[in-house]
């Protein structure tokens, strides 16, 4: 049967196609069937970009907190990182920038979506900025929009990669989160150069993804609305969003405050500065075990 043979290491046409659109009129990202890989979830994306950049000690900016899978995919290349501290607004460009100045950075990874874990959304004005800062110090970025469509109120801002005037953003993303995770598919979308260098890795990491997968989400689309998939989702996910937020106020002291996002998957808890976090995880995961606290 075709479904069980090989397809390609850029994956099946029809659903790159689709992706195309789909990229096109929900995140503003012009590109074509050329230029969109298949991935094994966007952590393969995110693995493929660190190799292709990273040799040990090359300088590679992340957001401080960030996605742990992400920095487990670099640590394999044992880059020096440089940690940028993420404000409600996204990463802090100030910072971001003197680091930039003093030190000699590859690659700058961020989620500027609903960003695992912090739930922070980058601000337009902040996109910008990014963007002329990678432009004036020749600095690749990965963007993972993994969480971009999980939106549950509020508008959608341009993804950073809609924002490059010169190639240099890799942009990565999955169906994992609007379709199911056991998918492990996922895609990415960079300029010629970059791309080709990519596709080269690919096909020595796996040759290609499962053309059964790719054929199965393909069939499905073909069938069904995305973008009214995606809604349904956002609605369910929003009901449990609001019922977490309801639990939280009904059960948390007064001391912690936490946000509310307007989509993702994670609400950012702060406690005060001399709260000693590491001794109320403990006592909680003792309490679950059946251990009195007194």
């Amino acid at each position: 049967m075709k479904l069980l043979q090989y397809n390609t290491s850029v994956g099946l046409p029809e659903l790159r196609q689709k992706l195309v659109k789909k990229m096109a009129w929900h995140d503003k990202i012009k590109t074509d069937n050329d230029h969109v890989m298949l991935t094994q979830g966007a952590q393969q994306g995110i693995d493929l970009t660190a190799r292709l950049m990273l040799n040990k000690d090359d300088g590679l900016v992340v957001e401080g907190p960030t996605y742990i899978g992400a920095l487990a995919a670099f640590q394999a290349y044992e880059p020096t990182f440089y940690e940028i501290p993420i404000k409600e607004d996204g990463m802090d460009v100030n910072f971001l920038e003197d680091t930039l100045k003093t030190h000699a950075v590859k690659m700058i990874y961020t989620v500027p979506d609903f960003q695992n874990p912090t739930g922070a959304v980058m601000s337009l004005e902040k996109r910008r900025q990014i963007i002329e800062l990678a432009n004036k110090y020749n600095v690749v970025i990965l963007e993972d929009g993994t969480y971009r469509d999980l939106r549950y109120s509020g508008q959608n801002l341009p993804t950073i990669k809609s924002l490059d005037s010169e190639g240099r953003v890799i942009y990565v993303s999955s169906f994992s989160k609007i379709l199911a995770p056991g998918l492990r598919l996922g895609w990415l979308t960079a300029e010629d150069k970059l791309f080709k260098a990519l596709i080269g890795l690919k096909s020595g990491a796996d040759i290609e993804s499962s053309n059964l997968t790719m054929s199965i989400v393909n069939t499905y689309l073909d069938d069904n609305s995305l973008e009214n998939h995606i809604a349904l989702i956002c609605n369910c996910y929003r009901q449990k969003k609001d019922a977490m937020l309801s639990a939280m106020r009904k059960n948390m002291p007064s001391i912690a405050q936490f946000t509310n996002p307007q989509g993702g998957f994670f609400i950012w808890l702060t406690m005060p500065k001399n709260f000693n976090m590491d001794k109320f995880v403990n006592q909680q995961q003792l309490s679950k075990s059946g251990v009195l606290i007194t």
